[in-house]
């Protein structure tokens, strides 16, 4: 993947991902508006909407114009939506320039100058004591990694903490490195794309069609439940899936195994795929 002189990844995708978060983020901040209007007094509810970018760069892609950070305050100005957000990269002059970029957005903001995996901890404690012990908190955590494996497993621990079940996680990620390093290490270090999702607390889960050789994909996680099922709007518009529908199901195969170990199952049950379900 090639990367910009800051240091920010890019492909021929890039433009295309960046669209869809937009559009993403502008039906997520619009639904949660709707609940803090909706619950304006209730004091059992934080009025902010919480935004968390693992990889935020400086907000500003010098190849494709905006990044995920300006693209989601743009969404909250336009929007009136009152947010903290909290940026990550590995480095402090990255962010530095990003605290530049941002600076005329009415908008709360932590930064964190290491690595991601270990900032999620102070994230999750950071929210807690911001926001209240008793507070019912709502947002998205957004992970964006340049073609390596998201940080599945820590997500999986942080995520256990229960002022974090109302907080989305979106992941883009591709899904051909994924399986280039589950194939490439010998040890227990990288796991199945089933696995790791069934890792995650997330109820409900949707899947993007993936694109070009990379697989590159969009995995959006989710606790909010309707009668046992998803209560989230199915994000179609982009090729959006529920993994427990039978297009999902098809996404979520091709993504997780190789075309070689699809065409040696005599019967294509996945390992972790109906545990992932649901199913018996």
């Amino acid at each position: 993947m090639p990367i910009t002189p800051s240091g920010q990844g890019f492909s021929k995708n890039t433009s295309a991902k960046q669209e869809q978060f937009r559009y993403f983020m502008n039906i997520h901040l619009g639904i949660c508006k709707v609940i803090f209007e909706k619950n304006k007094d209730k004091s059992w509810l934080s009025h902010q909407y919480h935004y968390i970018d693992l990889n935020a760069g400086t907000g500003i892609n010098e190849e494709y114009g905006e990044g995920s950070p300006i693209i989601f305050l743009q969404n909250a100005l336009s929007q009136k939506v009152e947010t903290r957000c909290y940026f990550v990269d590995v480095k402090e002059q990255i962010l530095n320039e990003l605290k530049q970029n941002i600076v005329d957005f009415p908008c709360q903001s932590e930064f964190f100058a290491y690595d991601n995996k270990l900032a999620l901890n102070s994230i999750s404690e950071s929210l807690r004591s911001n926001s209240g012990n008793n507070k019912k908190l709502y947002g998205l955590l957004y992970s964006d990694e340049n073609g390596t494996v998201p940080p599945f497993d820590e997500l999986a621990q942080v995520f256990k903490n229960k002022h974090l079940e109302a907080i989305d996680i979106l992941i883009y990620f591709s899904a051909t490195n994924v399986k280039r390093c589950l194939k490439s290490d010998t040890s227990d270090v990288y796991k199945r794309l089933t696995e790791y999702i069934r890792n995650v607390p997330k109820k409900h889960w949707q899947i993007r069609q993936s694109e070009d050789k990379h697989q590159w994909s969009f995995l959006f996680g989710t606790n909010w439940d309707k009668n046992g099922q998803m209560g989230y709007p199915k994000v179609t518009k982009y090729n959006f899936h529920d993994i427990s529908s039978s297009k999902g199901r098809d996404i979520l195969e091709r993504l997780a195994y190789t075309n070689n170990e699809i065409h040696e199952m005599i019967q294509p049950k996945i390992l972790g795929f109906d545990e992932l379900m649901g199913n018996d």
